[in-house]
């Protein structure tokens, strides 16, 4: 797989591109239901098959998408303002329904958290509840809301695709500057936040906690002719403590014939993510041209065992992705690329058995996938989307995909 080849195919389609689709939640009232399905000609692993990526113990929600057609996700969110307190600022209740692949046709309730504005301004606030973390995106991805339809390598390595836990944030917002005229509209905010969680997601084990720290700088700027600008850049760190975390993508509530993987291993120690996330859009006349970054870094440092052998273990993953797209009315296209680095150190002296089985040996084995993008909104609130991918994760393998993404918005 070569990167040139990505270039050189995107500076020579990229004139004739893409759809931009953007919801407006200026209201504080709103509800918004989202939908995808996709038809893909191969599948990743046989059903009977666990999903395994040399070097990484996975959890989460980190399960391959199957053959022939299959819904990605369904999704229904809202946001509500009630009352007021003694300030007049309103306090607001958010939520998210949601049936993922991966699981038995389940509806289940991915975030409801209620917000609360501090003191007396309401850029001050705090939000308690089931909640996903705000340091990057990529953390909570759902397929019928993204620009692809299979979860980024890094969303599924770091967070295990869909960051869901209990906790509490805090956060505040500046306005750094603000410049208005005849000839344009000039914004930027910068934004710092504090999360405390319980643990329940991955790569964090239920009721050991984890921390997350972030700040953000977002800008907006409405340009004379027609142009108009957006960018956003994240920096953050997340801090884990798993106690006995296993590999349980594969036990109850997921849709999979695999009833055990090659055996138990557990892992306990300290987890220490961080990430850069930089996005940033352009809007000329009747283009968008939009360009992704992000990097992140994990290390992972504890004890290994398997109830017969310990060991003590330290990984690192380093993985980065960038994504390209241009927009022109109803089509988009799109490339994506991205690449993980791993290492795994064994520190005490234990059976080769033991390390085999254990899937975190890796061997210089680096996973990467390139994809190729179109969209085309073809009628209100539907877009079709067709999908080449080519990879050397788990295993090298090709496939093309063709979905279907309805999504649709009200004001309450």
């Amino acid at each position: 797989m070569k990167l040139s080849s990505a270039i050189v195919w995107f500076s020579v389609c990229g004139s004739t591109i893409v759809y931009a689709h953007n919801d407006d939640r200026s209201n504080p009232n709103w509800l918004s239901a989202s939908a995808s399905i996709t038809y893909r000609e191969d599948r990743v692993v046989e059903d009977n098959e666990a999903y395994l990526i040399p070097g990484i113990m996975l959890g989460g929600e980190a399960i391959p998408p199957q053959e022939d057609i299959q819904y990605d996700d369904l999704t229904l969110q809202f946001t509500k303002a009630f009352g007021s307190n003694a300030l007049s600022h309103k306090y607001r209740i958010s939520g998210k329904l949601g049936i993922h692949q991966g699981h038995d046709n389940q509806l289940e309730l991915d975030n409801l958290w209620f917000t609360l504005p501090l003191f007396s301004e309401k850029k001050q606030v705090i939000e308690i509840g089931l909640m996903t973390t705000m340091a990057t995106p990529t953390a909570s991805w759902h397929a019928s809301t993204s620009d692809l339809s299979e979860a980024p390598l890094m969303s599924d390595l770091f967070f295990g695709r869909h960051f869901s836990d209990t906790g509490v944030r805090f956060y505040r917002v500046f306005d750094i500057f603000d410049n208005n005229n005849e000839n344009y509209n000039i914004d930027h905010y910068f934004n710092f936040g504090i999360e405390v969680w319980q643990g329940g997601n991955y790569p964090a084990t239920s009721g050991d906690g984890s921390l997350v720290a972030y700040v953000a700088l977002e800008t907006e700027r409405a340009l004379a002719n027609n142009k108009h600008m957006n960018g956003e850049i994240r920096v953050w760190g997340l801090r884990a403590d798993p106690n006995q975390r296993r590999d349980d993508r594969y036990g109850e509530g997921h849709h999979s014939e695999i009833t055990t993987l090659t055996s138990d291993f557990f892992f306990s120690g300290e987890v220490v993510t961080t990430g850069f996330y930089a996005n940033g859009s352009i809007n000329v006349q009747q283009m968008q041209w939009r360009l992704l970054f992000e990097w992140m870094q994990q290390q992972t440092n504890g004890s290994l065992d398997n109830q017969q052998e310990r060991s003590l273990y330290d990984g690192t993953l380093v993985g980065y992705r960038w994504l390209i797209s241009v927009a022109h009315q109803s089509l988009r296209f799109s490339v994506q690329y991205e690449e993980v680095a791993i290492e795994s150190t064994f520190s005490d002296a234990v059976s080769s058995t033991f390390i085999n089985n254990s899937g975190l040996y890796n061997d210089s084995h680096e996973p990467e996938r390139l994809v190729y993008s179109a969209d085309w909104s073809f009628m209100q609130d539907l877009v079709l989307r067709l999908e080449y991918t080519d990879e050397n994760v788990a295993f090298s393998s090709e496939r093309v995909a063709l979905g279907l993404i309805w999504s649709r918005g009200w004001a309450l």
